[in-house]
């Protein structure tokens, strides 16, 4: 379906198009995962943590650019909102572990396309 393709000569079937398009999306639901994911570094944050559980210093490492205030405040909102789980990290040097809670990681196929669409596009 041609959602956006102007049709001059049948206005109400583009009507009913967008009519429809609007109805197979939960608008409200779609706006706040967006909300969530377009927080600065967020999504550089749970791509990150999808090959797996690390620790804070890893994270602040891996991602540039973000300052450990503010990877401090991402991952407490993300705890908040149920995409981030801190554990006891393993090993002699104690402290804390970041992973990925099975909500966070159902979103790796839409990033995935995401990220697909973005190269295609030249986003």
């Amino acid at each position: 379906m041609e959602l956006f393709t102007p049709e001059r000569s049948q206005p109400r079937d583009r009507a009913a198009q967008v009519t429809s398009a609007r109805r197979c999306c939960d608008l409200a639901a779609l706006a706040k995962v967006l909300s969530i994911l377009e927080r600065r570094w967020a999504g550089s944050i749970i791509a990150y943590l999808m090959a797996g559980p690390a620790r804070f210093c890893e994270i602040a490492k891996a991602v540039p650019g973000l300052s450990e205030r503010l990877l401090a405040v991402r991952l407490g909102e993300m705890a908040h909102w149920g995409l981030i789980e801190r554990l006891p990290a393993t090993g002699r040097s104690g402290g804390y572990q970041y992973q990925l809670t099975e909500a966070a990681r159902d979103l790796q196929p839409a990033l995935r396309e995401l990220e697909r669409w973005a190269l295609e596009h030249r986003a």
